[in-house]
């Protein structure tokens, strides 16, 4: 079986096995989705170094082209996702980052443990923009 194979079988594997609080927990490919209590924690790994954050008060992601942001090669490297109680964790040779279902909190950690960066979480207050609704965003860590 190839390493792609593995990945994708694992990652669908996963995607089976774990479901959340608040709708199922969505593996594909590399990147993950968790559905916490009031809004939705997507986490795209795009090197075993760099995961990228998103978090949404809908259930559902605007995506747009970067322009800031060159477009990437998808990340070879397989990665783990595990579920226990609240907490979702998705693990890269370089890095574990922890989702908790509950409070849609966020922390990143080393390989060996060290946190990096904890209890980061967005707020999000809904607005009107010219007769479109928004949302005003609050970030903190």
């Amino acid at each position: 079986m190839s390493k792609l194979s593995k990945i994708s079988f694992f990652a669908l594997g996963a995607a089976l096995l774990l479901t959340g609080c608040s709708g199922k927990l969505n593996v594909d490919d590399h990147t993950v989705t968790v559905p916490c209590k009031g809004e939705t924690v997507r986490l795209e790994v795009i090197a075993p170094d760099i995961i990228r954050v998103s978090q949404s008060p809908e259930k559902k992601f605007r995506d747009r082209t970067s322009l800031a942001v060159v477009p990437q090669q998808a990340c070879q490297e397989p990665l783990s996702v595990t579920q226990e109680g609240e907490k979702v964790r998705v693990k890269t040779s370089a890095l574990t980052v922890e989702v908790d279902k509950a409070t849609a909190t966020v922390a990143f950690f080393k390989a060996d443990g060290t946190p990096l960066a904890q209890d980061g979480q967005a707020a999000f207050e809904p607005l009107e923009v010219e007769g479109k609704k928004a949302y005003s965003t609050t970030v903190s860590f």
